[in-house]
């Protein structure tokens, strides 16, 4: 697969019905249509899918983390395909502005004839990309213990294991393993 044809952009509400399909054919833990709606109304820069021409087959929801809890993004164009140093700063409630720490994934997932392909590998190269332009320091992930494909998926992107959750998941009950992947600094002039 050419890894040239396939187009990382925002996801957009037209996205979630083929984003739910991925989600139950690949059987990832659940998400609903209200939850994508969510995060696409609250201008998430990592609620991402992968597209071949108009066709999703893959994508990824992920969260910037900051220590503070109320933050509101700076509005910006939905349609972009990589970070630039342009990318909104998080304003705090008062006057400062804060970077941030770290980023989570909550779910990446690739239509299965596009598995063990390299889409995964570059839908997941993005996310890093957009995430080191708001500066964050690591990505944390939480997979089934189970999951052992995705286990060693993320390994060798470079996480690590860092610790099991006991009984993290539901339906079925299962302990979860918490990756971590420490980001580069990046400089910008």
């Amino acid at each position: 697969m050419n890894k040239d044809n396939i187009k990382i952009v925002r996801m957009q509400l037209h996205d979630i019905i083929s984003t739910l399909a991925i989600l139950e054919v690949t059987g990832l833990e659940s998400w609903k249509y209200a939850d994508f709606q969510l995060e696409i109304q609250h201008n998430n820069p990592l609620a991402l899918v992968g597209k071949i021409n108009t066709t999703v087959i893959g994508f990824c929801i992920a969260r910037l983390i900051t220590p503070l809890s109320l933050i509101s993004f700076i509005s910006h164009s939905p349609n972009y395909n990589l970070p630039s140093p342009s990318f909104p700063k998080i304003k705090t409630t008062g006057n400062n502005e804060k970077s941030i720490t770290e980023c989570e994934i909550y779910n990446i997932g690739i239509k299965r004839e596009f598995q063990n392909k390299g889409a995964g590998t570059y839908l997941l190269n993005q996310l890093i990309s957009i995430a080191n332009g708001y500066d964050a320091k690591s990505i944390w992930l939480e997979v089934r213990s189970s999951n052992k494909q995705a286990i060693r998926f993320y390994q060798k992107n470079d996480f690590k294991e860092i610790y099991e959750r006991k009984d993290f998941y539901s339906k079925p009950l299962e302990n979860a393993v918490v990756m971590k992947r420490n980001l580069q600094p990046q400089f910008y002039s």
